[in-house]
């Protein structure tokens, strides 16, 4: 067909327009389904919205939202976590007041111990209550973390309601990370307590909290605007940079030479050690402080690619770490002490991973061992009374069953279904060959997704992100190469339709021209086709 045929063929260009308004709809939803592909991309590409389950607190600076559930999902773990009607991720049954005859050990820390990276069936806080009461204790075990809080917000939320528990013990978690928030007054513009050099305590200055809207929490494209701003604003703030040297404010603790602040910032975390040994025995409570170490005290290997990633010669990195110094601080002000290294440094060295590759926290394993840790202390003379017992210590090798998968059924069911259609429609050929053959088509998509995941799996999250990302672009990419002659038509069509104001048809056609433009590929490319027809 000539070009002058053509152009009398194709859709008018003018005299059916729908109206100014109609236009501007147009352009309204492209923008939305743009956003929509956008917001696909960037989860497939592992970044998810930005999950909290906090609110500004004035006194606390922020406190965990009571009565409410979220999910956090990444590429290594996937953790729905509850808090409860009383702002503990615990049982919705608890009661504040304890019951007659029992004990009750109170655990407070950051994240770690509210555990947002492991389900409860494989935290350490739970697995503790689960080993002694294996025990025949009458004890209950109460998780009382709050992610990002530091050792002087931990104090200021025991003596405001952790105490109303009244608990018998009280575990102290401490991270490295505790040290530079120990003596901010804000993170990220939302103000916080902290503690002056004298043991009293200073209120959370009178700033207006940030608050992330509903979009930044929801969805990945606000999120990571929501991320990009918070860094333009407080990026001083919150990173670290010194030549080549380059990383998070609260990881300068473990320089041998940190910048100026960090002094003041122990001085600040020995301040709130003390006021938490004084607040404990005012309350006559007994206090344990666990110093949780890094995955680089831990793992072989981990220090070299954490200095090599920052930038840091390893002879400038401080051989004593902040935890051992953390420890050193709570022993001077009389508090007992947990270290954990040597039985985590123990399982790394036997293989086992404990932390989480890309994120830094522990992993079911690495909890499990820390549990161990745990109850061991707790189960002793010094601090419930009695000693540790087999029965307890086998509580820790329980590991629930998981539940059948349901991907198996439901491949399973729609091969039945597609192989009876296809059957029925096509009479002429054998029922069994139908069976066979839409049963190959659907083991190749099956076999498809399973070794896509299972190579990012061997790949680690790390390398498997950009392997994935890659694997992404360069589908598109020939995507867009083999449909690069019907592109031409594909934005002739949409273009009429916006013209005509035709905007409530608009996410119809996309659909349609994706759906067609597909299936043109899958036609031409045989190699390609198994990969597209797993889309579907």
């Amino acid at each position: 067909m000539s070009g002058r045929d053509r152009s009398t063929t194709a859709l008018p260009r003018r005299g059916e327009r729908g109206g100014a308004l109609g236009v501007l709809l147009g352009w309204v939803m492209t923008l939305l389904l743009l956003a929509l592909a956008l917001e696909g991309i960037l989860r497939l590409s592992g970044l998810r919205p930005v999950v909290t389950i906090n609110e500004p607190d004035p006194e606390l600076g922020w406190a965990k939202r009571k009565d409410e559930s979220t999910r956090k999902v990444t590429g290594e773990f996937d953790v729905t976590f509850t808090i409860n009607s009383l702002g503990l991720r615990d049982d919705a049954d608890l009661t504040r007041e304890k019951p007659a005859g029992a004990q009750r050990v109170l655990v407070v820390g950051d994240s770690f111990v509210l555990g947002y990276t492991v389900e409860r069936h494989d935290h350490f806080v739970d697995l503790v209550e689960r080993a002694l009461v294996a025990d025949g204790r009458n004890v209950q075990v109460l998780n009382g973390g709050t992610e990002g809080y530091a050792t002087d917000q931990e104090v200021a939320w025991l003596r405001r309601e952790g105490f109303s528990f009244a608990p018998d013990v009280v575990v102290a978690c401490f991270f490295q990370n505790d040290v530079w928030m120990n003596g901010q007054k804000s993170y990220s513009g939302t103000p916080k307590p902290r503690f002056a050099l004298d043991g009293s305590l200073e209120p959370a200055p009178a700033l207006a909290a940030p608050r992330r809207g509903w979009l930044a929490t929801r969805t990945a494209l606000f999120g990571l605007v929501d991320t990009l701003q918070t860094s333009m604003r407080y990026g001083k703030e919150l990173g670290f940079q010194d030549g080549s040297i380059a990383m998070p404010m609260d990881e300068v603790v473990m320089l041998r030479t940190p910048p100026a602040g960090v002094a003041d910032a122990w001085a600040r975390t020995a301040a709130a050690f003390r006021a938490l040994k004084q607040s404990c025995d005012e309350k006559d409570a007994k206090l344990l402080l666990v110093a949780i170490p890094t995955r680089e005290e831990v793992e072989p290997g981990a220090l070299e690619r954490w200095c090599k990633e920052r930038g840091v010669a390893p002879d400038a990195v401080d051989p004593q770490s902040p935890a051992q110094k953390a420890l050193a601080l709570a022993a001077a002000a009389g508090i007992a002490t947990l270290d954990p290294k040597p039985a985590l440094a123990a399982a790394a060295k036997e293989g086992a991973k404990v932390y989480f590759e890309k994120d830094w926290h522990l992993n079911p394993a690495g909890s499990r061992v820390l549990g161990r840790q745990l109850y061991d202390a707790l189960a002793s003379p010094g601090l419930l009374g009695g000693a540790p017992t087999a029965k307890g210590d086998a509580a820790f090798d329980f590991v629930p069953e998981k539940p059948l998968p349901r991907w198996p059924f439901v491949i399973g069911a729609l091969w039945l279904l597609l192989s009876t259609l296809y059957a029925r429609t096509n009479r002429d050929e054998p029922a069994l060959a139908a069976f066979l053959q839409v049963g190959v088509m659907i083991a190749v998509v099956v076999a498809i997704v399973l070794g896509f995941g299972e190579l990012i799996g061997l790949l680690g999250p790390r390398i498997g992100r950009y392997v994935g990302i890659a694997l992404l672009v360069g589908f598109g990419g020939f995507l867009l190469f083999k449909m690069g002659p019907k592109l031409s038509i594909i934005g002739e069509v949409y273009g009429a339709f916006l013209r005509r104001g035709l905007w409530y048809m608009i996410p119809l056609l996309v659909v349609m021209l994706s759906i067609g433009g597909l299936l043109v590929v899958a036609s031409s490319s045989p190699f390609i086709a198994p990969f597209i027809y797993t889309l579907f």
